[in-house]
């Protein structure tokens, strides 16, 4: 499966549900209104969970993506140039010397560094995470101002 500012493991911008069903199966949770995310009420939010606490989701506004989240580690997720689970952040930057840097800290918590490169649609970015430097762990499609906005909670 790849990784691209296109779409992740083959869900793409503006899929539909039915589509991504056909794709991933079916959901293990959906949420109307997440409870523990700031989150547009108009979004509707399918889970996925494949063992050991790794999941993925996909948001849907007027039944269509608008954003794309995945645990990597235990996948065979990957970018055209390779990087993956056990990516590490020092080779992900001389692959991608473009991507913007971003480090975070939600509530006083652990550091997470994020790298964000344009995405395929004009104002989303496709975001790689490295917890405390250790190897690739999420891969994010998403707005731009979902990520960087005043109401982001990768900015909390």
């Amino acid at each position: 499966s790849l990784i691209d500012p296109s779409g992740i493991a083959g869900v793409r911008l503006g899929h539909s549900e039915t589509r991504v069903r056909a794709l991933w199966g079916s959901p293990t949770r959906i949420r109307a209104f997440p409870a523990d995310e700031d989150l547009d009420p108009s979004i509707r939010k399918l889970e996925w969970s494949y063992g050991d606490g790794k999941d993925a989701y996909v948001a849907f506004r007027e039944g269509r993506v608008v954003e794309v989240k995945v645990n990597v580690e235990g996948t065979a997720l990957r970018t055209r140039l390779g990087d993956g689970a056990r990516t590490v952040e020092s080779s992900f930057r001389a692959r991608w010397p473009r991507a913007q840097r971003l480090v975070t800290s939600v509530d006083g918590g652990p550091t997470e560094v994020h790298y964000y490169v344009p995405g395929a649609r004009p104002g989303y970015v496709l975001v790689f995470t490295f917890p405390r430097r250790n190897a690739l762990d999420t891969v994010a499609l998403m707005s731009r101002s979902t990520f960087l906005g005043p109401r982001s909670l990768w900015l909390s």
